[in-house]
């Protein structure tokens, strides 16, 4: 089983938008905070192609990658990561 960080909280609507909506991590994050995936794009310098592929196939990216976007939605990697 892999480690992870208990003290990471989320916000009761992201986890809703996974568990109702069937939406990824990332996914759940941009549409908790009303984001569409150009406005994500523009707010944090990830091209909207890449942003996508991140939420539909929930692959990992690029360590600096992920730093931006949580940035931008302002969260934190680990919470961005689930």
């Amino acid at each position: 089983m892999a480690d992870f960080d208990q003290t990471v909280t989320f916000p009761q609507e992201v986890i809703e938008y996974q568990t109702r909506d069937g939406l990824s991590i990332a996914a759940a994050w941009r549409s908790y905070r009303g984001l569409t995936l150009t406005q994500l794009a523009e707010k944090s310098g990830v091209p909207e192609p890449d942003i996508e592929q991140l939420e539909d196939s929930g692959a990992a990216a690029q360590s600096d990658t992920i730093e931006k976007l949580a940035a931008a939605l302002n969260c934190s990697v680990d919470q961005l990561k689930g």
